[in-house]
């Protein structure tokens, strides 16, 4: 099941916790907070938002729970929302959304 990293990057105070969990993921910017690292980034009306699709959660999950201000979350993403994966083909053909 695929998932999304989100990120809500003006709640991030730069304590480096996500980092230190989850190198593979995520890095400390110039400006003193955390990037997810090579995701899209959003201007929602709070601040940016980054988000990046990931295939299972690993280390990312450690880094949400370690996070103190909750400023981290995975979600669990729709398989029939995802553009040519297998699944999505599969769940399109059974239910005739061709």
């Amino acid at each position: 099941m695929p998932f999304t990293l989100v990120h809500e990057r003006w709640k991030c105070i730069g304590c480096n916790a996500c980092v230190a969990v989850s190198p593979e993921h995520w890095e400390m910017a110039d400006d003193g907070k955390s990037d997810i690292k090579e995701s899209t980034h959003k201007n929602v009306p709070e601040g940016i938002l980054e988000e990046l699709d990931i295939k299972e959660p690993g280390p990312d999950k450690d880094a949400e729970e370690a996070c103190p201000v909750s400023c981290i979350h995975i979600k669990q993403r729709d398989p029939t929302n995802v553009p040519n994966s297998a699944q999505s083909r599969l769940i399109q053909e059974h239910s005739g959304k061709n």
